[in-house]
């Protein structure tokens, strides 16, 4: 692994484009290609948006993000201690809605994702997204950081 970054935040929309931003700053600084920079963005944004609008029913209450890069992927976990959620439940976005479409575009820009339920209450969301670089420099440069 070359960064492990563990946050721990307020269930506030204000603080997710600051989440966001430390990722794009990291994986562009790497060499990180556009479009996984941005599908990323796009996952992270999505879970902890999720969290934002529909984990808890009253404020003051905080959840979790754990962002792990290594040279040929970055795990992207979002854990809530709210109320849970069925994925299977979630009915699919209908053409032409306004809203609803998170779970969707989080498949669609992760490699692999994966809900769960933490032993105490809530809900866990784990992305995969494998990363291709902007030059075989930037590729070996992760991949000794990678090893070392």
């Amino acid at each position: 692994m070359i960064v492990n970054i563990k946050l721990d935040l307020p269930a506030e929309a204000a603080f997710i484009p600051a989440v966001r931003r430390q990722l794009d700053v990291l994986l562009q600084h790497m060499g990180v290609s556009d479009e996984d920079i941005y599908r990323a963005g796009l996952v992270l944004t999505e879970a902890c948006s999720n969290v934002v609008q529909h984990a808890y029913d009253e404020p003051g209450h905080r959840y979790q993000v754990e962002l792990e890069y290594y040279a040929e992927r970055l795990v992207i976990t979002v854990t809530d201690f709210g109320k849970g959620f069925d994925v299977c439940r979630v009915p699919e976005p209908l053409p032409g809605q306004i809203g609803g479409y998170g779970i969707y575009f989080m498949r669609e820009s992760a490699n692999k994702l994966d809900f769960s339920r933490p032993e105490s209450a809530g809900a866990k969301i784990t992305a995969e997204i494998c990363l291709h670089y902007q030059s075989d420099e930037a590729l070996n440069f992760a991949c000794e950081l990678d090893r070392g």
